[in-house]
């Protein structure tokens, strides 16, 4: 009876994996690539992206065993799928081992370093074992496809705004807290985010195509 009652316990916690999955994934590609780190600790106090990302990537690997062991999805773990994902993941983690050895001699601290390789070890745990849980390519890199659908519709609208508004730069928010922005070019700030639909190198010449000036795009990151 009691056996049962946990296995009625599991089965409730797994029904959290997918969408714990989605989110892990999501954070991680967020915080290690994009701007979305410096925004969260600009108006989030105290914000940690490795406890974030680690709480999370973990709670996604506790849940993955859970539903691994609930099926015979478990088995996938010996199947060619698997072994064909663990050609990337070790690739994955190679190239961020000598990243942190550039940064460990660019002056870069040991916990930060440690931290880093923790959470790029983490993740591609969590994709290697969504893997084997029966979770193909496209489930995995849901929230990848989902971030790339709002910088293509908030690319789109920024491009036609800058084409069509005079004044359209100016009507920006402030970016000096990000990294660069204070290193300034011809006299301006680097960066400029109007309407916080995305960012744009300011203080240069625009750029001309087809007979319209536009501002040149820094992309999101």
């Amino acid at each position: 009876m009691a056996a049962k009652s946990v296995s009625n316990q599991a089965q409730r916690l797994v029904f959290f994996y997918p969408g714990i999955l989605y989110l892990s994934v999501l954070v991680f590609l967020l915080g290690e690539g994009t701007i979305a780190l410096s925004f969260f600790r600009q108006f989030i106090p105290f914000y940690s992206h490795s406890a974030v990302s680690i709480a999370l990537m973990s709670a996604a690997l506790v849940l993955g065993c859970l539903k691994g062991m609930e099926s015979a999805r478990i088995r996938k773990i010996f199947s060619n799928e698997l072994a064909i994902a663990l050609i990337p993941a070790a690739l994955f983690l190679l190239a961020s081992y000598i990243d942190a050895i550039v940064n460990l001699f660019s002056g870069a601290t040991e916990a930060s370093l440690t931290a880093f390789m923790v959470r790029h070890v983490l993740f591609s745990l969590v994709v290697l074992q969504a893997v084997a849980c029966g979770y193909g390519f496209k489930n995995i890199t849901k929230p990848y496809f989902h971030f790339m659908i709002f910088v293509l519709l908030t690319g789109a609208l920024l491009f036609v705004c800058a084409l069509i508004i005079d004044d359209f730069v100016t009507r920006s928010i402030d970016v000096s807290f990000l990294r660069k922005a204070g290193e300034g070019n011809l006299g301006k700030n680097l960066y400029s985010m109007p309407y916080g639909l995305g960012l744009l190198i300011t203080g240069q010449n625009m750029a001309n195509a087809f007979g319209f000036n536009f501002y040149q795009f820094s992309s999101y990151f």
